[in-house]
C-alpha cells in the first residue's frame, strides 16, 4: 500500500523577506509550560540575568509585513509562532491540536512595522501523533591521520554506523497534525510540529503566509 505523504511545519526560512521574525522572548509568569520543567528554569534563569528582557516576543528590525508563520529566531525548541488566522483555520476545518497559547508581541525593531498592529500570535501544540524508531546512519567521527590506514586515504573522514532516532511511519495514529513522542518522557515537546496532506492543502486554500511543509523523513 501506497505510504501517505507527512510533512513537518516550518517557516520559509529567508532571512531578509517580507516577513517579520522573532529573535527571542521573554519570560510571561503562567505561560511557560510550553518548556520542559526542566527547560524552563534554565529559561527563567536566563530572563532574570537580562534584565531588560520584556516578556512577551521580541521582533527583530526585518520585515514589513506580519506573516502567518512567524520565525522564532534564537528561543529554544519553539521552530515558530502561528497567527490567530491559523488558529482560526484549524478550528474551522475541525483538525485538533493540543493547545492555542497566546503570546504578545512586546517589543519591534521594524520601523516599517511599528504602526502596524500585530495579529495575536500563538505557541501551537499537537499531540502525540507517532512514535521514534532507529535506523543506522553513517555519522563522522573524526579524520584519518596519515600512515595509519592503508585503505582509506590520508586526511579522509572516518565514518561509523550509528543507531538514528527517526519517525516510524507505521506507528502514525492518523492525525492530520502531530508532534512525535521524545524518548525522554521528562522532556516531552508538543510544538515539533508534523501533518499530513489535509494540513498543507488548507495552508494552500487559506493562503498562510511564511509557511513552509518538508517531507518527512520516515522508516
Amino acid at each position: 500500500m501506497k505510504r501517505t505523504k507527512l510533512y513537518e511545519l516550518d517557516d520559509e526560512g529567508i532571512w531578509r523577506g517580507p516577513y517579520a521574525r522573532a529573535i527571542g522572548m521573554g519570560w510571561i509568569e503562567g505561560k511557560m509550560n510550553f518548556l520542559s520543567k526542566f527547560q524552563q528554569k534554565d529559561f527563567k534563569e536566563f530572563c532574570d540575568i537580562m534584565k531588560n528582557c520584556s516578556s512577551g516576543i521580541h521582533v527583530d528590525d526585518v520585515g514589513r509585513e506580519w506573516p502567518d508563520f512567524l520565525a522564532s529566531g534564537h528561543i529554544t525548541l519553539l521552530p515558530f509562532f502561528v497567527s490567530e488566522r491559523v488558529i482560526q483555520s484549524l478550528r474551522d476545518e475541525e483538525i485538533p491540536f493540543r493547545r492555542a497559547i497566546e503570546i504578545p508581541v512586546t517589543s519591534i525593531e521594524s520601523s516599517a512595522l511599528k504602526n502596524i498592529p500585530p495579529p495575536k500570535y500563538y505557541v501551537l501544540e499537537a499531540e502525540i501523533g507517532i512514535e521514534m524508531g532507529e535506523e543506522m546512519k553513517s555519522v563522522p567521527i573524526g579524520y584519518l591521520q596519515p600512515g595509519k590506514l592503508a585503505s582509506i586515504p590520508a586526511g579522509g573522514i572516518i565514518e561509523q554506523e550509528q543507531p538514528h532516532p527517526c519517525p516510524a511511519y507505521s506507528t502514525w495514529n492518523g492525525s492530520p497534525l502531530f508532534t512525535a513522542r521524545s524518548p525522554d518522557v521528562e522532556n516531552q515537546q508538543y510544538t515539533r510540529l508534523y501533518c499530513d496532506h489535509r494540513v498543507t492543502f488548507l495552508a494552500m486554500k487559506e493562503k498562510w503566509t511564511n509557511f513552509r511543509a518538508k517531507e518527512l523523513r520516515v522508516i
